[in-house]
């Protein structure tokens, strides 16, 4: 590989790039980005640098690779917990409704994971739900109308009584003839 000096017109950046490495081991702190179009010596440079500071270097290329390695799985995680989050917090909002009482409400998530698997879960409940809901209002209503008739037909059975009694006793009073 290239000697220090054999890189040509690279002196001024070999030399930031050390002043940078001196600002860091102070304590103050730096970052270098090498960029530019592609074939302009760019790995050479880099190469130059690491070999000339080859200790504090190497801790420098680990450290870039971890964090690029760290802002990928950062990023990673946050769009898969985006896709995840977004679907929950909305079936959470869907089984408000459904809890206030709009037994209607379905989820309009949809998906063939776990999430998608549970908002068909879901739609299933509150199905059921508003099914069952129904059933016992029509039970509820049925039982109020066989009670309403109960309470007509003992009135009537009463009064039938009343008057079977009345007559008894205007019998009893007045003979068996009514002569009186």
């Amino acid at each position: 590989m290239a000697d220090a000096t054999e890189l040509l017109e690279r002196e001024s950046q070999l030399s930031e790039l050390t002043g940078s490495l001196e600002s860091a081991r102070s304590g103050e702190g730096r970052i270098a980005l090498v960029y530019g179009e592609a074939g302009i010596g760019k790995t050479a440079l880099l190469t130059q640098f690491t070999r000339l500071h080859a200790r504090e270097a190497r801790l420098f290329w680990g450290a870039g690779v971890a964090l690029t390695a760290l802002l990928a799985i950062l990023g990673l995680a946050w769009t898969l917990s985006r896709r995840i989050i977004r679907p929950l917090r909305e079936l959470s909002n869907d089984a408000s409704v459904l809890a206030s009482g709009n037994l209607s409400h379905r989820t309009a998530i949809g998906g063939q994971d776990e999430v998608g698997a549970l908002a068909v879960t879901f739609n299933a409940m509150a199905t059921a739900l508003e099914v069952r809901h129904r059933e016992l209002n029509e039970a509820r209503e049925a039982a109020a109308l066989e009670a309403s008739k109960r309470s007509s037909s003992e009135q009537t059975e009463r009064h039938a009584k009343e008057t079977v009694a009345a007559l008894q006793k205007n019998r009893r009073a007045h003979g068996p003839e009514g002569n009186g």
